[in-house]
């Protein structure tokens, strides 16, 4: 090895070793800042969560037959009343609600849509066939 070919194992030793350094520096750096920033928010969350319980109702007598009725209930109005609250009066009713297909059609191809999500149930090429004989090709792809 000559002298050129070991000034650049060198060079290339000493840079290697900077760029670790600079990293771990930067790791500690970041790490006192991320655990800075979970004290403050745990803090705050405390804070939260001690003035909700102050201002939290105390139960009344309404509220115990409130619960008492909600007891009796059947199993299917109370998925119903949690899908609601869920989902929003809205979205529950759409989930209730049966399929239906829509039809979306121009001289190039036909769409059918589902109104479950808007799904794409069938796209037909009007032009274009299955592969087969020639006297077969019949069935649009």
């Amino acid at each position: 090895m000559d002298k050129k070919s070991i000034a650049g194992i060198v060079i290339v030793a000493l840079i290697f070793l900077g760029f670790t350094f600079y990293n771990s520096h930067q790791q500690k750096k970041y790490q006192e800042q991320l655990m800075a920033y979970n004290a403050e928010q745990a803090r705050i969350q405390a804070e939260q969560d001690s003035l909700l319980a102050l201002n939290a109702p105390l139960p009344t007598a309404d509220s115990a037959a409130i619960a008492a009725a909600g007891e009796r209930l059947s199993g299917d109005s109370l998925q119903a009343q949690r899908r609601i609250m869920q989902f929003g009066e809205l979205l529950a009713a759409a989930q209730q609600a049966e399929a239906e297909e829509f039809t979306v059609e121009n001289e190039v191809l036909k769409i059918d849509f589902s109104t479950r999500g808007g799904q794409v149930k069938d796209v037909t090429l009007k032009d274009y066939t299955k592969y087969a004989p020639r006297d077969e090709r019949n069935q649009p792809v």
